[in-house]
């Protein structure tokens, strides 16, 4: 799997093989859990998994730059990067109250 971040679409394509090449792992090097990630995009803050494009409010006097609003909002709810290790998820924090 390729993770392209770049794009505005933030698509995960899968990797084909080469002639002679195997691309699937033993169950050996699969019970390491660094073999593992999450396949799917994260939910944001605002409970969608994309930022939708901020538009010029009404009566907005002046100059808009589509580009530099959506900084703004991709800095306030950023996103988790594809491919992401299961590794690298927040830990859970068990209390005396969810035993």
């Amino acid at each position: 799997m390729k993770a392209t971040e770049e794009s505005e679409t933030r698509e995960i394509e899968a990797v084909e093989a080469e002639e002679g090449q195997n691309l699937i792992p033993s169950t050996t090097q699969m019970k390491d859990p660094i073999m593992w990630v999450h396949g799917k995009k994260s939910i944001l803050n605002n409970c969608k998994t994309i930022h939708v494009q901020p538009t010029a409010p009404e009566g907005f006097e002046g100059e808009w730059d589509d580009e530099a609003e959506m900084k703004k909002v991709v800095s306030v709810d950023p996103y988790e990067p594809l491919l992401k290790s299961i590794n690298d998820d927040s830990r859970i924090q068990i209390t005396k109250t969810m035993t």
